[in-house]
């Protein structure tokens, strides 16, 4: 592990990060990334399924997420694309239990 973050400091970070978006000075999907990132270091599952698994260079995959049956509505609530677009957009095979739902 790289390393780690307590539950407050992560919550603290969560808020700082989210008020950045607020104010335009951070767009909502390196908002998802630093959260997905931090997350799955502590935790090794994503939320928002913004992090690619290590080492998956040659046949790219979206690391595990936390709720998958519900990720799309996930990232609703944050304004990104469902799940499916960012894998097409992108080329990268969804995390294991996703289901298209274009």
């Amino acid at each position: 592990m790289i390393f780690s973050i307590d539950s407050v400091k992560y919550q603290q970070f969560e808020v700082f990060l989210w008020n950045m978006v607020l104010q335009g000075n951070l767009h909502i999907q390196q908002y998802a990334v630093i959260i997905d990132g931090i997350y799955n270091i502590n935790n090794h599952v994503g939320i928002y399924g913004e992090q690619r698994m290590i080492g998956s260079f040659h046949n790219p995959q979206l690391a595990p997420v936390k709720n998958i049956e519900n990720i799309d509505s996930v990232r609703a609530s944050i304004i990104l694309p469902p799940l499916w677009v960012k894998c097409k957009l992108t080329n990268v095979k969804p995390p294991e239990g996703y289901k298209y739902k274009p």
